[in-house]
């Protein structure tokens, strides 16, 4: 159950999607033509016979191209010959039959098989033809066949309800084909969907769980230069404890904020509003990054204007 399953499903995504669609599109011509071909054979009408066959063998070599995942020729063979095997039909039938009537398939088909981006030029060039291909009997002379005539009344009566019940039996495979494509696209979205969630669910959860963790060792250090500066050292290792005090302290900052975008993604972001010392900022960022500076002899120097606010 569990295999049929699976091959159900790998079925119906190589169904939906634009190249793979192809072989079933050949497979079913090839299937509709083969019939077309017996039972016009048997009545006597070999024209139709003929061009029925003419339109399975090119439909049996665009399933096997397309078998051999040659996808594009598939596609051009089985549309040209389906196109011509139409118009042909279409110039030796009579109007009542309304054989004329398949290119609106052609045109449907050509629209779901061509439907990547790339492919539209091709597309349009088919469309294009599966119109000329509808109006070929009212443009066109008719081709008169003095060994099968098949008379308009032969027409109205056999051809004309089997051209509409082949033409019922193909719009409703491509209704279907459109709704397998439409329900795996869904599909492949809720997938994508869910995936995103869990990445960023296990982004969060790192970020929480490094934040906590890097902030344990973050507050040792921080006590170990505060005890540090409250015994004696001379004054420029006093400058210096505290500016990495403050470097710590900064940094613990950091970690906060990371906690705070990991809330944010949560949705647990709390923001507040604080008091902020302009001048301390300035002037901790300037002793963080003086040894640096000094170290490669940059002179780093810091002038705040008096009439700063605090």
């Amino acid at each position: 159950m569990v295999n049929t399953s699976v091959k159900h499903r790998g079925k119906l995504q190589a169904l939906s999607s634009v190249d793979g669609s192809i072989f079933f599109v050949s497979r079913l011509a090839l299937v509709l033509s083969a019939v077309w071909a017996v039972i016009y054979l048997g009545a006597g009408k070999h024209a139709i016979s003929f061009i029925a066959a003419g339109v399975g063998i090119g439909s049996l070599i665009s399933t096997l191209l397309s078998a051999n995942e040659k996808y594009a020729s598939a596609k051009h063979v089985f549309f040209i010959t389906t196109f011509v095997g139409v118009l042909a039909s279409a110039l030796v039938l009579p109007p009542e039959s309304h054989i004329n009537w398949f290119q609106i398939c052609i045109a449907s088909g050509t629209i779901l098989t061509f439907g990547e981006r790339r492919d539209r030029g091709k597309m349009t060039f088919y469309v294009m033809l599966a119109g000329i291909g509808m109006l070929s009997p009212y443009v066109l002379p008719r081709i008169e066949l003095s060994s099968d005539v098949v008379s308009p009344e032969f027409a109205k009566a056999y051809v004309a309800p089997f051209v509409g019940a082949t033409l019922f039996f193909l719009m409703s495979y491509l209704a279907f084909w459109f709704n397998a494509a439409v329900r795996s696209q869904i599909k492949k979205l809720d997938i994508a969907r869910k995936s995103a969630q869990e990445l960023a669910a296990a982004k969060s959860d790192f970020l929480a769980t490094m934040s906590h963790e890097l902030r344990t060792p973050m507050n040792g250090v921080v006590g170990m230069v505060d005890l540090l500066l409250q015994g004696e050292m001379r004054p420029e290792q006093r400058r210096m404890m505290e500016t990495v005090q403050e470097s710590s302290r900064e940094l613990l900052y950091v970690i906060d904020d990371l906690v705070g975008a990991s809330g944010m993604e949560a949705g647990r972001l709390s923001p507040r509003s604080e008091p902020v010392n302009i001048r301390e900022v300035l002037s901790d960022s300037v002793e963080a990054m003086r040894p640096l500076a000094e170290t490669n002899g940059i002179p780093l120097m810091l002038k705040i204007d008096e009439q700063l606010p605090a």
